[in-house]
């Protein structure tokens, strides 16, 4: 392709981010990366847009709602790269972010460096030379609603349905952003990563639906008023539409017509999500099976330890949670381990560079703080959850000594979690610490992974009295799901002896899972590449190691879930 010349004023047709010449030629900022004075430009760029619309705190500060999807879009880079930069214009001091909590999106101040005042700045600022996100919504779910590169700001000014108010945003635009809070959009997308496209779609149709002008909307084959199909949206929130979510899951009829089956669904979302629940409550109850129970075991917490480093926790960790995923559950994994190992294996490279991590989380709880539902979690593209780890834990370590109710911060951590998946995985640090006493307290069950040799097997019995006292002390509902042979060698008379040595010494009294996971320079080669030996080397003697320990381990939960149902009879 040839591209022409510009001629005359013609370089004037585009729309330009502008960038302070400060930034480049000031002394102070010599350091700081080009990449985070482009995203100054591109936030200054928004600020005007804030400032247009009337987005101020009640301090008269204007602020704009910025994420990471939004500065991974902009910049075209990954989360790292995303949240460093916005760590680097804070460590200069160029923006402040505001948590708001509940998975509401940060607000972010643009701060003004030079000697004008902010106020000035924005009375004086031409508006109309805005480009890029001069249009974008400030929230992520309406930046994200309308999967187009059409711009929404042109797109609303011809709108039929809508019209701009006076000084302010425009009625789709105020819907928009009463959505994505009442509905939590951002969490939703993080407990819902495969539903993306649905939930954006959600949104889209609840803002078009209550701005529209219309008397009477079409609702499942019958006329509704318009004002009752909108009051029944407006008290719509996230737990409804992850009750659609499913419903639609488990739907096996085809749909011919997708935006009216949402708008019926939404529609009696809430009334059908009752009848649904109260109709189970019933027959659990009409079954014996105690509510308790049923809700208790909802969610098992596997705390995957071994006081000797090198035994293959993380990668069994790693590996037993994408096993699980791919049998159709939803997993957390956490990294328990101020070395970040299973954080770096996941593809986190640089874990001291997250904003949030397991100290952060755990710190919170110290202190009596609320976590947010969410807060933390990584998504990786496997279909795993994940709460980061880094150095920072070390520190946070030493502080439990003087902790009240020290043993079970990290129980606190977890607790809104297990509401939302079904396995949580703990990968614990080499040494019987504070931070394994916590990850025994929070779990259910623990799965030592053994090396198959002499020194590992002589350190067993140490950490089999810990698990003990930590039942007696702390935990009784402890139990020990079983000791995994890893690193194994069959070939050798010296490995086949140390795996017959151990089956023998502890078969008795502690399950030994049937399936042993093999040496192999595939299997270590794995923490390099950010994904599973189920990615890296499917047909492999380990990932089909892996899979087995994996149906063993959903087989024994099962067994578990019929022994509770007995006793509950």
């Amino acid at each position: 392709m040839t591209l022409d010349y510009f001629y005359g004023q013609a370089g004037e047709l585009f729309a330009f981010y502008r960038i302070p010449k400060a930034l480049f030629q000031e002394p102070r900022f010599q350091s700081l990366s080009i990449d985070a004075k482009t995203l100054y430009g591109i936030l200054l760029d928004r600020m005007g847009l804030s400032a247009k619309n009337g987005w101020l705190d009640e301090q008269g500060r204007v602020f704009i709602i910025f994420t990471i999807e939004d500065v991974k879009r902009a910049l075209c880079c990954a989360d790292n790269k995303a949240t460093k930069l916005l760590r680097e214009l804070e460590e200069f001091g160029l923006i402040e972010r505001k948590r708001r909590g509940l998975g509401k999106p940060s607000l972010v101040y643009v701060k003004n460096f030079s000697a004008e005042s902010s106020k000035s700045i924005f009375q004086n600022r031409d508006f109309h030379d805005s480009g890029g996100f001069k249009s974008a919504s400030q929230d992520p779910a309406k930046s994200r609603c309308n999967k187009t590169e059409e711009n929404n700001t042109e797109k609303s000014e011809t709108y039929p349905f809508y019209s701009e108010e006076d000084g302010g945003m425009s009625k789709r635009e105020q819907l928009e952003e009463y959505f994505s809070q009442s509905l939590e959009v951002d969490t939703l997308l993080r407990l819902c990563p495969d539903d993306e496209d649905t939930i954006y779609q959600i949104v889209d149709l609840l803002v078009d639906t209550c701005a529209t002008n219309r008397k009477m909307l079409r609702i499942a084959g019958d006329d509704k008023p318009a004002e009752v199909v909108r009051s029944r949206f407006m008290k719509l929130n996230a737990d409804h539409i992850r009750f659609v979510l499913k419903c639609l899951a488990e739907n096996s009829s085809p749909i011919r017509n997708m935006k009216q089956y949402l708008l019926a669904s939404l529609y009696n979302a809430a009334t059908t999500m009752q009848l649904t629940y109260q109709n189970q409550m019933n027959h659990d109850f009409a079954h014996g099976s105690p509510r308790g129970d049923i809700i208790a075991k909802k969610c098992t917490t596997i705390a995957i330890v071994n006081q000797k480093g090198g035994t293959g926790k993380t990668t069994t960790c790693e590996n037993l949670g994408v096993g699980l995923a791919v049998e159709g559950k939803k997993v957390l994994l956490v990294d328990a381990d101020p070395q970040g190992s299973l954080t770096i294996s996941m593809g986190w490279q640089q874990p001291d560079e997250l904003p949030t991590t397991l100290s952060t989380l755990m710190a919170k709880a110290v202190n009596d703080q609320s976590i947010p539902p969410g807060e933390g979690i990584l998504h990786h593209a496997e279909g795993i959850d994940l709460i980061p780890a880094n150095i920072e834990l070390a520190g946070l370590e030493v502080s439990l000594v003087n902790t009240m109710n020290r043993e079970k911060m990290l129980k606190q951590v977890l607790e809104s979690a297990k509401r939302e998946y079904d396995y949580i995985l703990i990968d614990c640090t080499p040494s019987l610490g504070m931070l394994t006493v916590n990850a025994l307290a929070a779990a259910d069950t623990t799965l030592i992974p053994v090396q198959a040799q002499c020194l590992s097997a002589k350190g067993l019995e140490q950490l089999l009295q810990t698990v003990q006292k930590v039942r007696r002390q702390i935990n009784p509902k402890l139990k020990i799901e079983g000791i995994l042979l890893t690193m194994t060698d069959s070939r050798t008379t010296y490995g086949k002896q140390i795996s017959n040595l151990i089956r023998q010494a502890y078969g008795g009294k502690i399950k030994v899972f049937e399936p042993t996971i093999p040496r192999s320079v595939r299997a270590a080669e794995i923490s390099t590449t950010g994904g599973s030996i189920f990615q890296y080397d499917p047909k492999g003697k380990v990932a089909e190691a892996y899979q087995s320990l994996t149906k063993e381990v959903l087989a024994d939960a099962e067994k578990q879930l019929k022994r509770v149902a007995e006793r509950g009879r």
